[in-house]
């Protein structure tokens, strides 16, 4: 009796320790390290700041951002909010409806899938809640694993911003930029392919414009393994806001048409999913000029979207305050080859079967060399080796004049042509 009772006083304490083991085994398999974030940020009330961080998989199973796929091991990666005494649990002070997925969580990954040893990354939007009072903020948040429950959180390793929150005010500052030269930027993928298909360009230490085009810059070297290619447009200040690049309320090109939306061409440099980078230069006063370069991703081909091109408009906001004046739009055309650059002709011989064929050649122009034969010139060897007896007549002096031995009379032939 004393045996069984003893049984059962023991059997919670194993049933509890077995829970634990199940807990911890939850995450065994799962790691990560921070290779990047954003900024602290400052944001006025009733305003909101875009955060971004990159975090590497250093786990040996995969991340998936939404459903996983059958039979495949690895789990639903999300950042949650970690509680702070400003915020009831599970919930964060800085959630934003329509982007995050629930007060507590963040949007999901932009990948789709994380193995190993690659990286993920989120990006999402900060609102300070109604009732928060202008102050000094900590955002923290911790990776997590698997349905939205507390069971399978990673150790917290640092995830955290802190967050200025500055009184609403009532302001008359007008940001408002001038597209200064090419508002569009057209890619041509053969274009590019060409370009490149030089090996003294993919030898290039020195970025390679596009014909005449001095906004787009290609490493050829680069382009044929990832097909990137940089680009820029050169805006002007015309409102009255000093404009910076990093502090304050930073001016960045964002997505636009709609705004914030995910980019088909998106490379892995940009600031996050929407925002390929900040403007070059600091300090831009109302009348000066500066420049907003960045790379994209030029796709194998249009046939996956379905359109003849690809077009992805971009303008300028000031980041945790508002959206520039809408006067113009910078746009990003994809497009099969462009007709700008096909003027450019590289003149050469352009047959395959010629002996001088240039590969690089665009336009004939008539220079093809060919062995002999294919000019149709005389063999002097028609008889296969064997020599041509001139003496048709097996010894006999043939008679050209075929006058018996007199010579024609050229001069009394008058007015007429001679057939030879």
């Amino acid at each position: 009796m004393k045996k069984i009772l003893l049984f059962l006083l023991v059997l919670p304490i194993l049933l509890i320790g077995n829970f634990d083991m199940v807990k911890a085994d939850a995450t065994t398999g799962y790691d990560y390290e921070i290779v990047e974030k954003s900024d602290n940020a400052e944001i006025y009330q009733g305003s909101r700041v875009i955060l971004w961080v990159k975090i590497k998989n250093t786990g040996t199973k995969p991340w998936f951002s939404s459903e996983m796929p059958d039979g495949k091991d690895g789990g639903l990666m999300r950042l949650i909010c970690k509680p702070t005494v400003a915020s009831t649990p599970g919930e964060c002070p800085f959630y934003t409806e329509g982007n995050w997925l629930k007060p507590g969580t963040l949007r999901r990954m932009d990948e789709s899938v994380v193995l190993p040893g690659q990286t993920g990354s989120f990006g999402f939007y900060a609102t300070p809640a109604e009732n928060l009072s202008p102050g000094e903020y900590r955002l923290n948040l911790v990776p997590h694993v698997g349905e939205a429950d507390n069971s399978n959180i990673l150790v917290d390793k640092g995830i955290s911003w802190n967050i200025r929150v500055l009184p609403k005010i009532q302001t008359t500052e007008i940001y408002a930029a001038e597209v200064v030269g090419p508002k569009e930027i057209i890619l041509g993928m053969k274009d590019l392919d060409r370009l490149c298909s030089d090996e003294e360009n993919q030898q290039a230490t020195t970025l390679l414009t596009l014909g005449e085009n001095k906004n787009i810059n290609v490493d050829c070297g680069k382009y044929l393994q990832t097909r990137e290619v940089q680009v820029k447009f050169d805006v002007k200040n015309i409102g009255n806001v000093l404009w910076k690049r990093s502090e304050g309320f930073p001016i960045h090109i964002a997505t636009f048409v709609p705004r914030d939306r995910y980019s088909l061409i998106y490379h892995n440099s940009w600031l996050n999913f929407n925002r390929p980078a900040a403007i070059d230069s600091d300090n831009i006063a109302n009348g000066e000029n500066t420049s907003i370069s960045f790379k994209v991703k030029v796709p194998n081909t249009l046939s996956s979207t379905g359109q003849d091109e690809l077009i992805d408009s971009f303008w300028l906001v000031a980041e945790g305050k508002q959206w520039f004046t809408n006067t113009g739009l910078m746009d990003v055309r994809i497009v099969t080859q462009t007709s700008e650059y096909v003027v450019n002709e590289i003149y050469g011989c352009t047959d395959s079967n010629a002996n001088n064929y240039d590969t690089n050649a665009t336009k004939d122009d008539g220079s093809c060399e060919y062995d002999s034969d294919d000019d149709n010139e005389l063999d002097i060897d028609e008889d296969d080796g064997e020599e041509i007896d001139i003496n048709e007549d097996n010894g006999d002096d043939i008679d050209f004049n075929e006058d018996g031995g007199e010579n024609v009379d050229f001069t009394s032939i008058k007015e007429e042509e001679i057939n030879l």
